[in-house]
């Protein structure tokens, strides 16, 4: 029956009120995200000639995240961004950490066009 799981494990110890577990969004997946994030503002910024409001939506586009959001994670990482400015990845190093984005300068042309 449905929602019978969560009134049953209401009563079990280990999901008693002292014992809950922590819901909402995982600190582990949201650091990953915002590695992730700080990687694909430098790629923008580096290697396109993309202003930063086009900068900031795309990055809003592409990880769901508010246009007010993304300079407060970028904000809140600065140290990561300084050791990847620091770095200099090309776009090479960029495709091998994170192979699931398209990192193709063509999908600029695209983001331009918008």
């Amino acid at each position: 029956m449905r929602g019978s799981n969560k009134l049953f494990n209401f009563f079990n110890e280990e999901n008693s009120v002292d014992g809950m577990r922590k819901k909402g969004r995982s600190s582990h997946h949201n650091s990953r995200r915002n590695y992730a994030l700080i990687h694909r503002y430098y790629f923008y910024n580096n290697f396109t000639k993309l202003k930063w409001d086009a900068i900031v939506k795309e990055l809003s586009n592409k990880f769901y995240l508010s246009m007010v959001t993304i300079p407060e994670v970028i904000d809140g990482n600065i140290e990561v961004l300084k050791q990847v400015k620091k770095e200099k990845p090309e776009v090479k190093h960029l495709k091998a950490m994170f192979p699931y984005y398209n990192w193709s300068l063509n999908e600029i042309e695209f983001i331009k066009r918008k």
